[in-house]
């Protein structure tokens, strides 16, 4: 009777045994699958940083070229201002010559006209 109990004991144990095997092996696969899950979650994040790091470093670059650009337009704007005042004057100039002209025209005509005229 105590070897037939001892046996059932054994295979109770070994039955446990088998039972806490499986529950191992189940906790160890878990233990893997969460051990892959946090280096996919770490690389991830580094991945994540990293998109970051670049997109603000692109802004930076795009609000570089934009200041860049802004300040090209800005030249070229006072240059276009300076050729217009340049021709504003100019124009002024040449509206001033022509005033003169038309009165030396006139002038001449009028002394033409007072010593005689038609010739």
């Amino acid at each position: 009777i105590q070897i037939e109990k001892a046996q059932s004991d054994i295979d109770g144990i070994e039955d446990n045994l088998s039972k806490i095997q499986i529950l191992i092996d189940e906790t160890q696969r878990r233990a893997d699958q969460l051990a892959e899950e946090k280096k996919n979650a770490e690389r991830y994040n580094e991945i994540t940083a990293s998109i970051g790091s670049h997109e603000a470093t692109l802004l930076r670059i795009d609000h570089i070229s934009a200041e860049r650009e802004l300040a090209a337009y800005t030249k070229s704007m006072q240059e276009l201002d300076e050729q217009i005042s340049a021709s504003r004057q100019k124009s002024s100039d040449l509206q001033n010559r022509i005033s003169e002209t038309e009165n030396t025209i006139v002038r001449v005509e009028d002394e033409k006209n007072r010593f005689g005229g038609d010739e």
